[in-house]
């Protein structure tokens, strides 16, 4: 059973939950004496209030209640890097509510999601879709990735000097494979 904690502590946790990363705010959670990870997530759900947003520039992505089961979406201001909206689900669906609600937005940062990138298409069409930094480098690492898998060959087999040390080619094949 998770220990009840301080209204301070608490305090302390929410900012740290707030500046960090879930991964190193969940870490940064335990080294503080709570014995539950998800303390720092239950923390900001409970303190995020729907206010009205009056900006033009959000940033979108996904973030997960528990990896690999269920998952919301997280709507930051751009200019201040503050939560605005913890939606659930990442289908889009709840994206479009609060869109339709938020028809000033002109310019939306977001991650690789179609899912995000038809809601906002769809409910606020003249906005700009502009893809992150973090989203951008991964695209381009898949690319080169797969056109290096289609030009160069899986296994490039160099013969020993000699040609007839077979243990060697081998030992050589495998290094230049590891390489690639």
């Amino acid at each position: 059973m998770a220990q009840s904690a301080s209204l301070p502590a608490m305090r302390a946790n929410r900012k740290v939950g707030a500046s960090l990363s879930s991964t190193k705010s969940a870490r940064k959670s335990v080294e503080s004496g709570f014995q539950d990870r998800s303390t720092v997530i239950r923390s900001l759900l409970r303190n995020i209030r729907e206010e009205p947003y009056f900006g033009e520039s959000i940033g979108v992505d996904d973030w997960a209640y528990r990896k690999g089961q269920s998952y919301g979406t997280l709507i930051c201001d751009t200019q201040t890097g503050k939560a605005i909206a913890l939606l659930p689900g990442r289908d889009g669906s709840a994206l479009k509510d609060w869109l339709r609600n938020n028809k000033q937005i002109k310019t939306v940062t977001r991650d690789r999601a179609s899912a995000y990138a038809s809601a906002i298409a769809e409910v606020i069409p003249q906005a700009g879709q502009i893809a992150d930094r973090f989203h951008l480098f991964q695209n381009l690492l898949l690319a080169i990735k797969d056109t290096v898998k289609t030009v160069i060959p899986e296994r490039i087999r160099v013969q020993s000097e000699s040609g007839d040390n077979e243990e060697e080619d081998k030992k050589n094949c495998a290094r230049i494979q590891f390489l690639v």
